[in-house]
């Protein structure tokens, strides 16, 4: 339990070290307990979509080893099921990615803002943009 607790925390890393630069995890304590139910919802919201999307990539796994059991298999009958395996994941996990990094961002503003005044000029200005 302590694990998952301390990755939930965690969620907000990469954000507060881009955009504060210091005390990363102590401040990602403090923006997670700023609001604890707000930002559990948040954290909840990106690790189902995460495991959504395993599940999906283990089920695809599944289905081309059904389609080339091993044992029966030739050798490129395995070689073509563990490179659409592959390809899949790869495909999932890069569209899982272009999903749950903006909403990694949003929940770090959010957290963010029930904890300090924040606005998107702010967080702009912090990050450089002009």
């Amino acid at each position: 339990m302590p694990g998952l607790y301390f990755g939930a925390v965690l969620v907000v890393l990469a954000p507060v070290v881009a955009l504060e630069r210091r005390n990363a995890i102590g401040r990602c304590f403090k923006l997670f307990h700023g609001d604890f139910g707000a930002s559990l919802a948040r954290v909840a919201t990106i690790l189902g979509i995460l495991i959504a999307a395993s599940v999906i990539g283990g089920g695809v796994g599944v289905a081309a080893t059904l389609a080339a059991p091993p044992q029966t298999a030739s050798t490129g009958a395995l070689i073509a099921a563990a490179a659409v395996s592959s390809g899949f994941a790869a495909v999932i996990g890069g569209a899982v990615r272009l999903l749950t990094d903006p909403l990694t961002v949003a929940a770090y503003a959010d957290m963010r803002a029930r904890v300090e005044p924040l606005s998107t000029a702010v967080l702009a200005r912090e990050a450089g943009i002009r």
